[in-house]
């Protein structure tokens, strides 16, 4: 019974679908659009404009360029130097292509008038005997790979001029004041000392040199008189550079008051009636440092960057072929004005720095003109390299560098054909804290540059 039943309300309900479909078809097509809006727009809508072929284009040339490198953009590149750095480097570093060698000298400043301020100091002095004053700097050991063949590098002690300016008998350094390599590179050699420009050596060493005293004890002793006189110079200047044939840099410590700064130790005694030995430090005044490039106009022939010397590889590329390509490839003589990616190719033949680095930041910037300042390059885009240092000279190695967004404003807007791409290294690529190391690159001055781009937008 109740089987039956189940059975009867399941035809029942088989019925009433059944009728209910019926009348709907009666109405008409339940699946047929309630407006034929939608069926006109896709009518209307421009086979050409789903068309790839005619809205996306590739492009891919080799462009003819001229490699060289630039320094010091009308002389508003500061160079390469730090108000009183944690360290200070002197030597040389022999660089990948002639003439971009770079020599680092280090200025320290001292200033006898100082010992003034200390009235028990100023008496003693002013009447006491002095017998020696002894310079003093303490190396910064630091994993590198800059000396030749694991030799020590020969660094030479000189007096230098104390670098003064028009305003003031001494000069007080700002970031903003470049140093005279004229001046500085006029020293007079007292002495040298074989440094050891790796880790090898050992524990941080002490390096000392007995000044003259007949120069400098006089000097000292001047600074102590009741009255100064314009020619009792109150202060003086030592220079530490690279000997001529030496290749190596090394680093001393100049950390702000702190003991291992560079300093002089002044040995006095009281008198003919009083023996007794005493002494002083007189603590550097300030320290700066800086590289010359000795044959600046040779390294200009090539593509190199290099951080010590700011020097700017660039690369002036020949882009009319992309300009004509973007104005004439698109259909119905309408012109692509979008530059949807372009990625060129940057030969390299050797990169290396004084310290063991996994990889090397490189900044680029693409301009249409040449750079005159350097506000030209507060925008830029960057990539990593790997530091082939002692690695022979690479026979196939490119860095494929985007373009786009730079040359879009440039081709597009500006209407260039020829651009110039800046290739520079920043000063943070250090692996160990003690500022930045020496670091060049070398790429290759092919005459063509590959470039693969996708231009769309065709109007």
């Amino acid at each position: 019974m109740i089987v039956i039943i189940s059975m009867k309300k399941q035809i029942l309900f088989s019925l009433c679908l059944f009728a209910l479909v019926c009348g709907a078809v009666s109405c008409g097509n339940i699946f047929k659009p309630s407006t034929s809006v939608g069926e006109q727009i896709v009518n209307d809508v421009d086979p050409n404009l789903t068309d790839i072929n005619r809205n996306v284009k590739p492009f891919s040339d080799s462009l003819m360029c001229m490699g060289s490198s630039m320094r010091d953009v009308n002389d508003t590149f500061p160079p390469g130097y730090q108000w009183n750095p944690a360290y200070v480097v002197a030597g040389m570093f022999p660089g990948l292509v002639t003439g971009s060698r770079g020599d680092a000298i280090t200025y320290l400043e001292f200033r006898p008038l100082s010992l003034r301020t200390d009235a028990t100091i100023h008496n003693n002095l002013r009447t006491a005997f002095i017998d020696s004053a002894v310079f003093q700097v303490r190396r910064l050991r630091i994993n590198t790979r800059s000396s030749v063949n694991g030799s020590p590098v020969k660094i030479t002690i000189g007096a230098c001029p104390v670098l003064r300016d028009s305003s003031s008998l001494l000069l007080r350094f700002s970031d903003t004041i470049p140093f005279s390599g004229f001046l500085l590179t006029k020293t007079t050699v007292m002495g040298s000392w074989l440094v050891n420009t790796d880790s090898a050596g050992g524990d941080d060493t002490i390096f000392r040199f007995k000044l003259d005293s007949s120069v400098y004890a006089v000097k000292i002793k001047n600074a102590m008189k009741d009255t100064i006189l314009p020619s009792d110079t109150g202060g003086f200047a030592l220079c530490l550079a690279p000997d001529t044939v030496s290749a190596g840099l090394a680093r001393f410590m100049n950390i702000n008051g702190d003991n291992s700064s560079p300093k002089i130790t002044v040995y006095y005694h009281g008198g003919a009636s009083n023996t007794t030995g005493d002494s002083l430090a007189l603590w550097r005044d300030h320290a700066t440092c800086t590289v010359f490039e000795p044959d600046s106009a040779v390294a200009t022939l090539s593509p190199v960057s290099s951080w010590e010397t700011i020097r700017r590889a660039i690369y002036k590329i020949d882009v009319s072929s992309l300009a004509n390509f973007m104005d004439t490839a698109a259909p119905d003589n309408k012109k692509y004005v979008v530059v949807q990616k372009a990625d060129v190719s940057i030969p390299i033949s050797q990169s290396m720095s004084d310290m063991r680095l996994d990889s090397i930041n490189v900044r680029y910037k693409l301009l249409d003109t040449l750079a005159t300042n350097q506000n030209d390059f507060n925008t830029y885009q960057n990539f990593w390299l790997k530091d082939s240092i002692g690695i022979s000279p690479l026979s196939d190695t490119s860095y494929v560098i985007p373009l786009a967004s730079m040359l879009q404003p440039l081709v597009v807007n500006h209407k260039s054909k020829t651009v110039y791409l800046y290739l520079w290294i920043n000063g943070q690529n250090s692996p160990t804290g003690y500022g930045p190391p020496f670091t060049q690159i070398a790429w290759k001055p092919d005459s063509k540059l590959k470039l693969i781009a996708i231009v769309t937008n065709p109007r």
